[in-house]
């Protein structure tokens, strides 16, 4: 893991703080209790081996389940107008937990310059690529 003590607090910085204590689940209506649990073990898993790309894929595994929990629930547990907003505020705590991670991962600013690199690279990889198909029906072959 990258060393980021430069620029982050992770000693006040507590995914799991928004769920509380094992013990504190009752909190959580009975329908949500078991995204709750899976979204702390996410959370857990993720910050074993903190990656952009592991993060990348517990945001998608996160609206993955959270649409599955949503979906079997009954409908004053997912109407966001109607009813509480159980599993939805798990799933928003979550990830924003995610998304505070991955911000210590990467600072805003050095995912700006990793895109622009990565976009520079492909934009001259395109310049370099040579089809010589493309360059017969555009009229580009010379003789």
């Amino acid at each position: 893991m990258t060393n980021t003590a430069f620029w982050s607090t992770p000693e006040r910085w507590d995914p799991l703080a928004a769920y509380g204590e094992e013990d504190e689940l009752t909190s959580w209506c009975e329908v949500s209790r078991p995204f709750v649990e899976w979204c702390r073990v996410l959370l857990t898993v993720t910050l074993e081996k903190p990656s952009l790309q592991t993060v990348a894929q517990a945001h998608f595994d996160l609206h993955r389940r959270y649409r599955t929990f949503r979906n079997s629930a009954p409908t004053a547990h997912r109407d966001l107008t109607r009813g509480h907003l159980c599993l939805y505020q798990a799933y928003i705590e979550a990830g924003d937990a995610l998304d505070e991670l991955e911000r210590k991962l990467a600072p805003p600013g050095l995912l700006v310059i990793m895109a622009t690199a990565v976009q520079q690279s492909l934009e001259q990889a395109a310049l370099d690529r040579t089809d010589p198909v493309e360059d017969i029906i555009f009229g580009r072959v010379t003789k």
